[in-house]
């Protein structure tokens, strides 16, 4: 039986699915070429390979390929929209998340995952003696040290989000009351310190605030729970903080540069910002008498773009000088605390710990150490090393 020739049009579609295919190769070349695609990057929340070094000795030469194939791993073309098309199907139609980065909670709330911070949270994971020691001299050194100079020392802690919105949570996700922050705050009953816990003044801020204390896509506070955390600190000085009618809501780029806005890192960890947008909700002074200063020693580093240390200065002698040291909460703190004091040096203690000669040149009347509950989990180096 003689064979039937193939039919004009599927000789066509062939040739044409053939042309599409060899296309689709040569187009992650193209765009790594022209730059085609715009695509917002999503937080993947690692270091993306480097590239590979180029230099004439046999171990470079041996581990070229390997370094190369992971540089062009994280950057062929089109990754960027495939990446993020991926975490859209994945989380924002199928609701699909990655627990490793943030869990989904109820009414569109999201939370910090980690299986070791779930854990701490619900009181699975206590604390090692060794922990809490370390803490407590690392602390005890820098309280010691404005002391002598006869300035205050308080140390400021910041409960996590599902301390202060603990409905949202997922159904099995019930967090603890007693968790390291409370074996921290049990082995300082008689000491010296002054520590300000801030949860119960959250909590009781939570039913009058205006709008919501903590962002449902951010791990951070917003700006109206940076407020009440700046009231209690400054009453908890003996100062006197912004009154409410002040201050003012906001939806707009920070006043400062580098100041801490909410990017939605969570639904950013997720790929699927773009699907979970949130307002900034910030809180700004009316009438902000503070300015930006660089009248400081040099810059202890930098964190991406951001200055570490940053500090504002106000013309006014009348004013204390004051040194935050801080996680990334501190910079909700910025457009208050700057108002207060007549130079404020705002610096991060998990780049820096403590910089006792960058302290000296402020001679600040006190020092703020102001950390969220969950870094108990990590352990401070020795004051040689002087990072996190």
């Amino acid at each position: 039986m003689t064979p039937t020739p193939p039919k004009k049009n599927t000789r066509r579609a062939n040739i044409v699915l053939v042309m599409v295919f060899f296309a689709l190769l040569w187009l992650p070349l193209v765009d790594n070429l022209l730059g085609l695609d715009h695509t917002r990057p999503t937080d993947e929340n690692r270091a993306l390979a480097p590239p590979p070094v180029k230099r004439p000795i046999k171990r470079a030469i041996k581990e070229f390929p390997r370094n190369f194939e992971a540089w062009y791993n994280d950057r062929f073309g089109f990754r960027t929209m495939l990446v993020r098309q991926y975490h859209t199907i994945k989380t924002g139609w199928l609701g699909i998340a990655n627990p490793d980065l943030a869990l989904v909670g109820k009414e569109g709330w999201l939370f910090l995952g980690r299986k070791p911070l779930i854990d701490e949270a619900r009181g699975l994971y206590p604390a090692l003696d060794i922990g809490i020691d370390a803490w407590a001299s690392r602390l005890e050194e820098i309280r010691q040290w404005q002391v002598a100079r006869g300035g205050k020392f308080l140390l400021v802690l910041v409960p996590d989000k599902h301390r202060i919105y603990p409905e949202y949570l997922p159904d099995w996700f019930v967090p603890s009351e007693q968790r390291r922050k409370e074996q921290f705050l049990a082995a300082h009953t008689e000491s010296a310190m002054d520590i300000l816990d801030l949860t119960q003044s959250l909590r009781d801020a939570k039913a009058v605030a205006p709008e919501r204390l903590w962002l449902k896509t951010d791990t951070h506070w917003s700006g109206v729970g940076a407020y009440y955390g700046y009231a209690a600190i400054l009453e908890h000085l003996g100062m006197t903080p912004l009154a409410p009618d002040a201050v003012h809501l906001v939806d707009e780029a920070p006043r400062y540069e580098g100041d801490w806005h909410n990017d939605s890192n969570l639904a950013g960890f997720l790929g699927v910002r773009g699907l979970m947008p949130e307002s900034w909700v910030g809180l700004l002074p009316n009438a902000p008498r503070a300015d930006v200063t660089t009248d400081y020693p040099p810059p202890t580093g930098e964190v991406g773009d951001v200055v570490v240390p940053f500090a504002t200065k106000i013309d006014d002698d009348a004013l204390p000088t004051a040194l935050l040291i801080g996680d990334s909460f501190r910079w909700g703190l910025v457009p208050l605390m700057s108002e207060n004091f007549r130079q404020i040096l705002y610096t991060d203690f998990r780049y820096c710990f403590f910089d006792p000669t960058l302290a000296e040149e402020l001679a600040p009347d006190v020092i703020i150490f102001l950390m969220t509950e969950r870094m108990f989990l990590r352990i401070p180096m020795p004051p040689e090393n002087n990072t996190w």
